[in-house]
């Protein structure tokens, strides 16, 4: 389920617990429930999301609960403190994630779809929704996905100066850290001790980016790129 991608979105795990629904004194013959509940609930040491930082390079705390059915149908919620105020990504203090979806393995291939969205309750106007899809493949120890998420036009898109499309499509694809794919000594080291600087940054195409060393300077870029 697309619970996995969440997972690798904190940089590490502080604390955390994990658990699942089980009937007390469960009569051993009934046979088991169509019906799981699970969830999870950490402390990470910062929250980003597709390589950007979504809590100002600061501990973060999530949690997930996640409902499934033998049928391969699934629904769950995350959740996670977040960056707010003057932090360079401001999406309110909070985010709360509820997708749904069906994943079933066929022929050595898990399917997973479904329809994600991403809630900001300080910050309503990032809100939006995408679809997602994805195929996974075991092989031996280790597990190739790839996958696609879209988001259609939507109210969130009335910022994105740059395109004209009003969507966006995110693609990845991989194999995840493991012996055969684990990250350079330089990419750990720039992930545990990110630069500081004073600049405060916003994208306003997929190359170009607008830097400001002062809040006020960065208030007006965006002011400029709104009226450009």
């Amino acid at each position: 389920m697309l619970t996995s991608i969440r997972s690798l979105m904190a940089a590490s795990t502080l604390a955390g617990v994990l658990f699942a629904s089980a009937p007390a004194l469960a009569d051993e013959a009934a046979p088991p429930s169509d019906i799981t509940i699970t969830g999870s609930a950490a402390i990470v040491s910062q929250y980003r999301f597709r390589g950007l930082a979504q809590s100002d390079n600061k501990p973060a705390v999530q949690a997930a609960l996640t409902l499934s059915h033998s049928s391969g149908f699934y629904i769950s919620t995350w959740g996670s403190s977040a960056s707010a105020g003057t932090a360079p990504i401001n999406i309110g203090g909070t985010e709360i994630d509820v997708y749904g979806g069906y994943t079933k393995a066929l022929g050595g291939v898990t399917v997973d779809v479904g329809i994600y969205g991403y809630l900001y309750p300080g910050a309503t106007a990032g809100n939006l929704y995408e679809f997602y899809g994805s195929l996974a493949k075991s092989y031996g120890p280790v597990t190739a996905k790839a996958g696609i998420n879209f988001a259609p036009a939507q109210k969130v898109f009335n910022y994105n100066w740059s395109s004209t499309a009003r969507n966006n499509t995110y693609l990845y694809g991989g194999l995840p850290p493991t012996p055969i794919c684990s990250p350079s000594s330089a990419s750990i080291a720039a992930a545990l001790s990110p630069s500081s600087t004073d600049y405060y940054y916003f994208f306003i195409s997929d190359t170009v980016h607008q830097f400001s060393e002062t809040y006020e300077e960065h208030q007006q870029a965006i002011s400029a790129a709104q009226a450009a």
